[in-house]
């Protein structure tokens, strides 16, 4: 592994070398301001922000921020939520706008620089407030760390960049496959069907149970073998990969657990609707989440994909309360489509190269973003075994995977700072 050269590197505080932009704007679209940004619009983990909200529709948030300033959430910063943007707006009380002193820090390495663990660890350990915790930017400012010159700076970021374009296209592969997989799933499963397939309740393709939470204060529930799911463990993918809490025999005997092929439906809260099956022979999950147990293991696929294809009718039926629930008799009584078994049969079978498309498409996602997560973890510096120009001139090919030879081809060294 090739050594990092670090003595030209300076030890700094955050408050040395960036500092806290706090301007207001109560007329902004007087202001000619047309976007605003709300912590709902910062994706975890990402460094560019991509999602915003239109001034002309309303918005009681008057901080204003400017093209290259961070925007950092300030509120929960477990979220890891911190992003650039590259227009001017409005944003939230709850973000602060940070702005790099380009003398000494570029502004393009920043947002790297605030997404590493050590530093969120400090904004965690800086924050107050049991329900939601919030850290101060005097706090943040006393974050130490070793900056290098501006010329690495330049070479650490241009590195950086063309990790997060690999990551990119690695996105933009997945969304097309679950483009695919929507598409065909609907076709199967979905309204469209209708006319041609059977309609019932949710609760007589399978058993409906609700989870639970076993006692957080009571020793030794926590931290044992058995997966402990809830919303944020399910994504896009058809399975709960990992989950990020684990029980104890004993806590998985106080909670609520089911076998191998399961489908869990999000029911509460923000990320109503999701829909993932269980692998794991036994998981846990909590009260957020209803699980339908298949009457046959035979009918566990198509189980899935009934609930996926109906995951916006679960939405819908909760309605417009300030947090979405829909209860477990609500959600048993949901209508969904339940074709005959031979159908049934040839429609997973159909499925199949679907869900294997998708599931590589969503392992290379999954594998640059421990990349990324890689390089956020430690004060990273990237170069290529290989010509950096091959990974600019490489496209990814579905049928090749080259994606994953260009992502082998890069090479981690780094001055860690943990």
């Amino acid at each position: 592994m090739t050594a990092v050269n670090t003595k030209t590197w300076t030890r700094v505080k955050l408050g040395d070398v960036a500092k806290q932009v706090s301007v207001h704007e109560h007329n902004p679209r007087s202001a000619g301001l047309e976007r605003y940004v709300g912590l709902e619009h910062l994706d975890p983990q990402e460094v560019r922000i991509e999602r915003w909200g239109d001034i002309q529709d309303g918005t009681t948030f008057t901080k204003r921020f400017h093209s290259g300033q961070l925007l950092f959430a300030k509120r929960r910063a477990y979220q890891r939520k911190a992003a650039v943007a590259d227009f001017d707006g409005i944003c939230s009380g709850d973000l602060i706008v940070i702005e790099a002193n380009s003398d000494y820090l570029l502004p393009e390495l920043l947002p790297y620089i605030v997404h590493i663990d050590r530093f969120l660890d400090h904004a965690l350990r800086t924050s107050s407030g049991s329900l939601s915790p919030r850290t101060k930017w005097k706090d943040l400012a006393e974050y130490e760390f070793d900056l290098p010159p501006l010329d690495r700076q330049q070479e650490i970021v241009s590195i950086l960049r063309e990790v997060d374009g690999a990551i990119a296209r690695a996105r933009k592969c997945r969304d097309s496959a679950y483009l695919v997989r929507e598409a065909a799933v609907q076709d199967r499963f979905g309204k469209r069907s209708v006319s041609t397939l059977r309609r019932c309740r949710v609760d007589e393709i399978g058993g409906v149970a609700t989870g639970t939470t076993p006692p957080t204060k009571r020793p030794g529930m926590f931290g044992g073998d058995v997966p402990f799911a809830n919303p944020g463990d399910i994504g896009r993918s058809r399975f709960v990969r990992r989950a990020k809490r684990t029980l104890t025999a004993a806590g998985a005997a106080v909670g609520r657990t089911v076998p191998a092929g399961t489908t869990l439906v999000a029911c509460v809260g923000f990320s109503i609707g999701k829909v993932a099956m269980t692998s794991a022979r036994i998981t846990a999950f909590n009260q957020q989440l209803n699980a339908v147990v298949p009457r046959s293991q035979d009918d566990a696929d198509a189980v899935f994909y009934a609930l996926w294809a109906a995951r916006r009718d679960v939405v819908r039926s909760a309605g417009l309360n300030t947090t979405p629930i829909l209860t477990k008799s609500a959600f048993s009584a949901l209508q969904v489509v339940w074709p005959a078994p031979a159908a049934r049969e040839r429609f997973v079978a159909d499925l199949v190269p679907v869900e294997l498309v998708v599931d590589c498409m969503t392992r290379s996602e999954e594998h640059t973003s421990e990349l990324q997560s890689h390089s956020f973890t430690s004060y990273a510096v990237f170069c290529l075994e290989k010509k950096k120009s091959e990974l600019q001139s490489n496209s990814f090919s579905s049928s090749s995977f080259s994606f994953f030879a260009k992502i082998s081809a890069v090479h981690v060294y780094y001055h860690c700072i943990l």
